[in-house]
């Protein structure tokens, strides 16, 4: 996952025919691969940089170590998630294979399941 630090992007997802679509503009303060990070799924949108980036990189192994230390992260993390997804829902297709298989499953138990959390 990546914070912006300096600069400005665009988030473009394919729509139905294959066109991509605008579907966000991100600022300093906003964050780049949230979904991957947290559930281990494919991405399901490009980040295109319309300025220079300067950008922080979050591992998944120090949000193990946040999420252990604090569990109530998890709902609060699975709710940035969420409103994601919604941004995305009207036109990127579903990412294929785990993202299908993961659909039944809430975001909270996917981010337990992919961090190793009871």
């Amino acid at each position: 996952m990546f914070i912006i630090r300096r600069g400005a992007a665009e988030v473009l997802a394919a729509d139905s025919s294959g066109a991509l679509r605008r579907v966000a503009a991100l600022e300093p303060g906003n964050v780049i691969g949230e979904m991957a990070l947290f559930t281990g799924e494919p991405r399901r949108a490009d980040v295109r940089a319309l300025r220079e980036l300067e950008l922080l990189e979050i591992r998944k192994p120090v949000v193990q170590r946040l999420l252990s230390a604090n569990p109530l992260l998890v709902e609060a993390f699975s709710r940035i998630i969420v409103g994601r997804q919604t941004q995305l829902g009207p036109v990127a297709e579903p990412a294929s294979g785990g993202g299908k298989a993961a659909a039944g499953e809430s975001i909270i138990q996917r981010i337990k399941r992919f961090f190793n959390l009871s």
